[in-house]
């Protein structure tokens, strides 16, 4: 699999954590608009992608990711 197709993949592992925790949150809010799930989810997917890289920057194994170079 190329660096392309790996972080291709990594994002879509991301998006589908995120959405989870989505669900997760929209169980206890069930009042939010469409446009703030949406939201949530974007910015779920941004606290995800951020705290996988930092816990890869403290040493624990990437997932999917390209070889430093």
């Amino acid at each position: 699999m190329n660096d392309a197709k790996r972080r291709a993949a990594r994002t879509g592992l991301q998006f589908i954590v995120a959405g989870g925790l989505t669900a997760i949150v929209n169980a206890w809010i069930v009042d939010l608009s469409q446009a703030w799930q949406v939201t949530i989810t974007g910015l779920l997917t941004v606290a995800v992608s951020w705290a996988q890289n930092e816990l890869e920057e403290l040493g624990v194994p990437a997932v999917l990711k390209g070889a430093r170079q």
